[in-house]
């Protein structure tokens, strides 16, 4: 009888900061997902501005909006990867 009450006690213990480190786990895994996402539309958007400058089909003005807007795409894309939308 005793062990079994101290077998469930040690249980009701260990089961919750089993689930609170599988949780951090996942945060953790999310934010770097989401770092990695920011990162490549930092890259994306310095390739493709220079692509604009080289192919000259457009102006500073409209190179530059380019460049602002596929870094903002970026960032909304990882927030939605931090706070579960995707």
């Amino acid at each position: 009888m005793k062990k079994t009450v101290v077998m469930l006690l040690a249980t009701a213990i260990v089961m919750p900061a089993l689930s609170a480190h599988a949780s951090l786990q996942d945060a953790h895994r999310r934010h770097q997902k989401a770092r990695d996402i920011r990162q490549d539309a930092r890259t994306n958007a310095r390739k493709d501005k220079r692509d604009c400058y080289v192919k000259n089909n457009k102006s500073n003005l409209d190179c530059r909006r380019d460049k602002k807007d596929t870094k903002r795409d970026g960032r909304r894309d990882a927030f939605d990867t931090v706070v579960g939308n995707k």
